[in-house]
């Protein structure tokens, strides 16, 4: 478990960052570093009806918090660790749904090291504060805002540069305050508050205009059957490639590893597949464009087009637009996607869509292709 100096928030900073959310008036409101929960009490002073949300890595604090906000939502976990997230009953199913989040995240650990980690399927090398608003940005609504205080040099330092390079291309940030080397017990580090907020353009991408609704391309969706724990019962020496979560790579398919008997359930390109489950990642929307079958796993979801150039669209669209797909992946273990939800997106994408299990199935005769050559790779389908 990770050890962070603890620096919590004057009552005077916490009350301006929570007025420099403007208008806006959240329904849910987090904090996922609440020490003793100064910013979430200066919230709930102006936003009593809202849902508080309040996470902690120190166990006493957690306590302390339970005992007097008995109404919050209170839980502890090292925010920074996945398994400890995943494992916190108050952000079970709360990915991009959080109408506001504040954070005074801890601004050093000892001996100043920087944190790998991944986030929104990309690795960082970066301080504890930034690696704290990229693990915080995927619960946020796609209308709502993140506040933050964060060490001053942040947003200008070189250990940072590549965290906020990608914030940036996503999110407006605005400058709020700067507070002075003092403004905390006990530091003397200059901070500021800044807000975070999804930029306008990519918050109206969702059901409106950049997605050429009007051509109404038809998407019908097909999920594999194969339960890889029973995959000794279709497997065969030879077959159809059977493609799992894992053959998904680069933007394509790599090499099977298994092939399975012709009474499986096969579907053909062109098509994208996507995971159904596990964590998302932008690098697993992959473009099949062969006509050859191949069979899914019971992880693996097929977009199937109509033509190839329709999917090479379908593909390019959703990794346009991967910030909003990758919010529809939820549950309380393995985040998953399920056909109702894809559907929906797809349908606010302007695409129709058809969902049936039957929709990608082959009579698979004595087609027995062998294995994938080079032109079953479409990692460049450009």
């Amino acid at each position: 478990m990770a050890t962070f100096d603890a620096y919590y928030t004057p009552w005077c900073i916490a009350k301006n960052l929570v007025e420099a959310a403007g208008s806006h008036e959240p329904s849910s409101v987090a904090d996922f570093a609440a020490g003793e929960g100064s910013l979430l009490r200066a919230a709930a002073l102006r936003w009593s009806g809202a849902t508080f949300i309040a996470t902690d890595i120190d166990k006493e604090k957690v306590s302390y918090l339970r005992a007097e906000y008995p109404s919050w939502l209170v839980g502890d976990v090292d925010f920074l660790c996945p398994d400890s997230r995943d494992f916190c009953p108050p952000l079970f199913g709360m990915q991009g749904k959080i109408d506001c989040i504040l954070l005074n995240p801890p601004f050093s650990c000892r001996g100043g090291r920087r944190l790998h980690i991944t986030a929104m399927s990309r690795n960082f090398r970066c301080s504890i504060a930034a690696a704290f608003l990229l693990s915080a940005l995927p619960y946020l609504r796609i209308e709502g805002q993140l506040l933050a205080i964060i060490p001053a040099g942040s947003l200008i330092s070189d250990r940072d540069s590549e965290a906020w390079a990608f914030i940036s291309e996503y999110y407006d940030i605005d400058f709020l305050a700067e507070h002075g080397p003092h403004a905390f017990q006990g530091c003397t580090l200059r901070t500021a508050s800044v807000r975070l907020r999804v930029k306008r353009n990519l918050q109206l991408n969702l059901g409106q205009t950049i997605l050429q609704s009007e051509r109404g391309l038809q998407v019908s969706l097909f999920r594999g059957g194969i339960q890889m724990h029973r995959i000794d019962e279709v497997h065969s020496g030879g077959g159809v490639p059977l493609i799992h979560s894992t053959e998904l790579r680069g933007g394509g398919l790599c090499s099977p590893r298994y092939y399975v008997n012709a009474c499986a359930r096969a579907t053909s390109g062109p098509a994208v597949l996507i995971p159904r489950v596990g964590k998302p990642d932008i690098s697993k929307i992959c473009l099949y464009k062969e006509n050859d079958p191949i069979v899914l796993s019971d992880c693996v979801i097929a977009l199937l087009c109509e033509g190839l150039q329709e999917a090479v669209y379908l593909w390019k669209t959703l990794k346009d637009n991967w910030l909003h797909l990758e919010r529809k992946y939820g549950g309380t273990g393995a985040p998953y996607i399920t056909l109702g939800r894809l559907s929906i997106f797809l349908k606010d994408l302007g695409f129709s869509v058809r969902s049936t299990r039957d929709a990608g199935k082959l009579p698979l005769g004595g087609s027995t292709p062998g294995s994938l050559g080079d032109n079953y790779l479409a990692a460049n389908p450009s």
